[in-house]
């Protein structure tokens, strides 16, 4: 090697460690890349006199021996060296067990573990910035150039490099000096933010590190040779000794990286070549860059630093390095405490979704990520700059809770800290995962989930090695779902006393601590969660299927909840008599692709008898000795997807106790962090994911349905959050709905935020072109997509929880950050401005009622339910050109008036509400449109004549025949004739994953009209028989449709046959609450706004104010371009 004895050089290479991550590939002779330098594998690593040694070269990247840590701390604290090639520094620690290497995953956690901050990392000064491999703002070509200071250190080599990709940038964490190295422009990064990639980081805020830090943040080019290899890594070495020159001779730390205004700050000022005393010039500026303070300090001691008259902000201390470098050391001033707590609290604001602190009112935007240490140290504090002071992030539990009663928060404290000093402004509001570590598991055996196969564990039989394996048919499990590393995976049963109780004394001691912290006032509650990503799934054995907890902690609950249901016991052996009653027709095996591609686990498919075997094997009725159903007794059912409530008793009788046992537990849970925290908190949780039910093949979605019992008590969570639905984001063709019924969440005290994980052109693209992009995406698309995206939420008084998953910066750019800032502005300025002339108060829209009850008659062996709600909200919803908002079943006594009422999935309605509905919906000129079999069921009992008598039309049913679509006919009837003889079809339409001969691709049973009073619209095209028709009764009006779906054009007809007036005359989508609007253009061209009376539309973008005509108002729109703005009456 030039410019440095060969052997005080040391390189780490051993075949045996994750060789498929090594920078050089596995096809060259390492000692023909390295020369004469020392070649070690562990165990001599191990043995090393670090003393001898100048530099040591790892070349596996993120990947690192856990054995050898304290020799590089030996070696960076000796004045040493390290290069790391290929990523992360010091990301994965690794040892050796069982013959093998592996990743040291004591909690765990698996490769979840990537989307944290390194503490091996940050304990020797360092941050890593990663970025992604290839983005939609670029994904071809990847070229480095090395900077003009280091270009000495590459003659005889070539100063412009290509690369496989760019992986990230090093920093200094805390404060210390950063010398580039190789670059590329904004243009050509995967992320535009950063465009250094070789760069040498030299820590100065410790005394007991004096070395540096070297790292190529770049996959090697496919195409470099050995002799490519060996200058690359000769110039690395050669870059070290040119920066030599220009090494800090000053050390130094402050005391304190955040104190309260009028609070105290040291500095300690250190040599670090030698004892003598030195003088070093500082300043203090803000975040304006503006001058606050200029000093001088000398070596040997510690002052206090000039910050007694500073305000609260962000500010940087600036020092000359003796090489023209400056050094900069954030720390921000935190406001004065008064020793008086702040409350905070979840409200409503002139209609929209608020967090208020001690009274005031801050909109409900928050940015959430997974805390990489790009996250922590630069991008949270870029929105709280930008507005959205409000931030979640991951923290489990897990990370604290070290014994029986025993907590450690410095995790939780470093990462508050890497965010408060630089937004000491933001409002701190963790994501706390409350999965068990495996040390509990091991001491609490009883407390855990047991599976159908009597284990309590989930065994992983293939390791995962490299990867993150998400979405994959069968996870490698880790406690927080995939990416496990782990062979055997442990869960605590929700149901279990000693895990309650353990996580109430948890809370407390979080609380404790919280209320000891600088940062206490910053503070703002806690948002939990457990189960698959902390969002409350099931885990399972057998693909799913098996998702039911049979612990004993579990089985207690059932049986409790048992008794209060039967006082009689014998009142459960008299609903189970019919239970053996059943063919094996009537047992659906569901042929799904996922079903189908996993049997290997459950043999259903290959063993045809099996299911029907398992039906037979009916659980005990005795109530001491009950059990859940299994997966085969699930799917019982003579009647297509409907159950016969006599015929499945049992599992009708359980999905019932989920539906209502669930919510007690987050109650229970939130009572007990609310009594932990001495001040007024924000409880939350990801809960609400309905209207999206799929129980084409799976039925684990059970808890999920008792999201009605958590919403009407004051002891549940105050804020709820779910993403929107994952199909059909696309910009132009695509939407962005929510999944919950918003109008019942608009009547209670909750509010509800939308995790907005869209992916931006700078996701990694394979990822975003998945999830809704488009390959031509620039970032255009992605302004209006955030656009269209907060619209849509606002409208629907929901909050904007801006998610940026796995912490690769989705939002990470100028253009991105300023229309957040301006969604933040339009939002401060709803809930801060009343609208004296909305329209909210008119009932010219559609009340969509849902129901979460009918989900426990339903068999999962049919695509209805998918379509009904998740194809049916995302694809025409929005495109009829009229307000609509969707109702829980239980508050549609509470829904404002309307002209038009839409029975979604009503399947299951009590006298008593049909009797409401009876006495008042069926007046005034209403429209009632009922979808398929709504009241089927009703106390218990099923009958078609339930259903006729709701709809005031007589509907028949053929038990062995289905409906694949409808044939329009009567198209000059005026329900129909505003299609102008367009014979709209897709009423049903088929799924993509779903094979077309399937069983589950058939909607059976088949429901029809069978009225002469009725005016047939449209038939089954296969039998001829009416399966859509309309009815006026003078006082209101009645349309049956025997489908999951209404296309919005037939939908917007219909609409304005019951009186309405479309708002929008495209079908674009269209946003409204009667205050705001939104429109998100499909194609270019005019777009048409009306209201009833003459208006007034003030565009919320850029404040322009403009005027109806006729009670009209024209808008000229691009393609994908989302209009926002506020509409007043004139």
């Amino acid at each position: 090697m030039k410019m440095r004895a060969s052997s005080s050089v040391v390189i780490f290479y051993d075949p045996e460690f994750f060789s498929e991550h090594n920078f050089w590939g596995n096809s060259f002779n390492v000692e023909e890349i390295c020369g004469s330098c020392q070649i070690l594998d562990f165990q001599a690593l191990q043995g090393a006199d670090m003393t001898t040694v100048n530099t040591l070269i790892l070349p596996y990247g993120q990947w690192f021996p856990l054995g050898i840590y304290e020799k590089l701390k030996f070696l960076l604290g000796n004045g040493g060296d390290i290069i790391v090639l290929g990523g992360a520094p010091f990301e994965k620690p690794c040892i050796f067990e069982s013959g093998k290497w592996k990743i040291d995953d004591p909690l765990q956690i698996g490769l979840w573990k990537e989307f944290f901050h390194s503490e091996w990392r940050n304990s020797l000064g360092l941050s890593f910035h990663n970025v992604v491999r290839k983005s939609q703002w670029h994904y071809d070509g990847f070229n480095l150039n090395v900077n003009e200071k280091f270009q000495k250190a590459f003659s005889g080599s070539k100063i412009s490099w290509t690369c496989e990709a760019y992986l990230g940038k090093l920093f200094p964490l805390e404060v210390g000096r950063a010398a580039d190295v190789m670059s590329t422009t904004p243009e050509e990064s995967t992320a535009p933010s950063i465009t250094d990639f070789v760069t040498i980081v030299e820590p100065l805020h410790s005394r007991d590190i004096k070395g540096r830090v070297l790292c190529a943040g770049i996959e090697a080019g496919k195409d470099w040779t050995v002799n490519d290899h060996r200058l690359f890594l000769e110039s690395m070495l050669d870059s070290l000794e040119m920066d030599n020159f220009s090494r800090s001779s000053l050390g130094l730390r402050l005391s304190k990286t955040t104190i309260h205004q009028g609070g105290e700050l040291c500095l300690e000022l250190w040599n670090r070549k030698d004892n003598l005393q030195k003088t070093a010039n500082l300043e203090i500026v803000n975040a304006r860059g503006n001058i606050m303070a200029a000093f001088s300090a000398a070596t040997g001691g510690e002052r206090k630093l000039p910050v007694a008259g500073l305000e609260s902000g962000a500010f940087t201390l600036l020092i000359k390095n003796g090489h023209d470098e400056t050094i900069k050391y954030p720390f921000s001033i935190l406001e004065a405490d008064t020793g008086k707590l702040p409350d905070f609290k979840v409200s409503k604001r002139n209609g929209y979704s608020v967090i208020e602190k001690d009274g005031r009112a801050i909109p409900a935007e928050m940015y959430s990520f997974d805390p990489v240490d790009r996250h922590l140290d630069r991008v949270a504090a870029d929105f709280a700059s930008h507005g959205i002071k409000i931030i979640n992030f991951l923290h489990p539990l897990m990370l604290s809770w070290k014994g029986e009663n025993e907590y450690d928060w410095s995790s939780l404290d470093h990462m508050i800290g890497r965010i408060l000093r630089r937004a000491p402004d933001a409002l701190i509001f963790p994501r706390i995962l409350l999965q068990t570590p495996p040390w509990w598991d091991e001491a609490n055996p009883d407390e855990v989930k047991v599976y159908r196969s009597g284990r309590n564990y989930l065994e992983n039989k293939k390791l995962a090695t490299v990867g993150f394996h998400y979405g994959t048919q069968l996870p490698v499990y880790s406690k927080f779902n995939n990416g496990g590393l782990s062979p055997r995976i442990k869960q605590a049963s929700y149901y279990s006393e000693k895990w309650r109780n353990d996580i109430a004394e948890g809370m407390k001691a979080l609380a404790k601590h919280v209320k000891k912290q600088i940062w206490r006032n910053n503070f703002i509650g806690v948002f939990f969660g457990a189960g698959t990503c902390g969002e409350w799934g099931n885990f399972s054995e057998k693909a799913s299927q098996d998702w039911e907890d049979m612990s004993n902690p579990a089985l207690t609950a059932f049986r409790k909840w048992l008794m209060n249901k039967y006082p009689e016991p014998s009142e459960r052996v008299k609903a189970w008599e019919h239970l053996k009653d059943f063919a094996q027709d009537d047992v659906k095996l569901p042929e799904s692709k996922y079903l189908i591609e996993t049997d290997f686990v459950h043999g259903l498919f290959s063993e045809p008898d099996k299911i029907f075997e398992d039906a037979k094997n009916i659980a005990p009725a005795e109530i001491e000795n009950a059990l859940p159903p299994t997966f085969a007794r699930r799917h019982v059912s003579h009647c297509g997807f409907l159950k016969d409530p006599q015929q499945s008793a049992d599992s009708i009788e359980y999905f019932s106790w989920n539906r209502e046992s669930f919510p007690e537990l987050l109650k229970e849970i939130s009572r007990e962090i609310r009594a932990a925290f001495s001040n007024k908190i924000i409880v939350g949780t990801f809960y609400g994911y309905l209207m999206q039910e799929y129980f084409i093949d799976l039925d684990d979605a059970a808890a999920s349905l008792g999201f009605p019992f958590a919403l009407s008590s004051p002891d549940s969570p105050d804020l709820y959050v779910a993403p929107h639905y994952y199909s059909y984001r696309e910009l132009v063709s695509g939407d962005a709905n929510v999944k919950t019924p918003t109008g019942s969440i608009r009547l209670s005290d909750k509010i509800y935020m939308d995790e907005n994980d869209q992916r931006t052109i700078l996701a990694e693209r394979k990822n975003y072109l998945y999830y809704g992009g488009t390959p031509n995406d620039t970032m255009k698309e992605a302004v209006e997509t955030c656009k269209r995206n907060f619209v849509a939420r606002l409208s629907k008084n929901v909050g904007m929880w801006w998610y940026d998953l796995f912490g690769h910066g989705w939002y990470d750019h100028p253009q991105i950050m300023k229309a957040i800032e301006k969604t933040f502005d339009i939002f401060n300025h709803l809930i801060n401005t009343p609208n004296p002339a909305s329209f909210m108060d008119s009932d010219n829209r559609l009340n969509v009622i849902y129901g979460t009850d009918g989900y426990k008659y339903h068999c999962a062996c049919s695509k209805f339910s998918q379509l009904n709600t998740h194809e049916h909200i995302q694809k025409h919803f929005n495109r009829n050109g009229s307000r609509w908002e969707a109702f829980l079943k239980e508050d549609m006594t509470k829904a404002p008036k309307a002209k038009a009422w839409l029975f979604l999935n009503t399947f299951n309605i009590s006298g008593k509400e049909c009797d409401w509905i009876h006495n008042n919906l069926k007046r005034d000129g209403n429209l009632l449109i009922w979808l398929y079999a709504p009241g089927i069921y009703r106390d218990g009992k099923m009958d078609l004549e339930y259903s006729s008598n709701l709809a005031g039309i007589k509907l028949d049913w053929d038990l062995d025949s289905y409906l694949s679509d409808i044939e329009l006919e009567n198209m000059r009837h005026p329900a129909l004739e505003s299609l102008m003889d367009d014979k709209i079809t897709g009423f049903v339409t088929d799924l993509e994953h779903l094979p077309q001969n399937s069983n589950i691709n058939r909607i059976s049973p088949e429901i029809y009209v069978n009225n002469l009073d009725a005016v047939s619209l449209g038939r089954n095209p296969k039998n001829k028989r009416t399966t859509f028709a309309v009815r006026d009764f003078g006082d209101w009006k009645s349309a049956y449709v025997a489908a999951p779906i209404v296309p919005h054009k037939v939908m917007r007809s219909l609409l304005q046959w019951g009186g309405m007036t479309p708002h929008l005359d495209t079908p674009d989508a269209f946003y409204s609450d009667g205050d705001i609007i939104g429109i998100s253009s499909g194609k270019e061209g005019k777009k048409i706004l009306s209201f009833p009376s003459e208006f007034t539309v003030e565009n919320l973008w850029n404040e322009e104010m403009l005027r109806s005509n006729n009670k009209k108002l024209s808008l000229n729109l691009g393609e994908g371009e989302t209009f926002i703005g506020r509409v007043f009456k004139q």
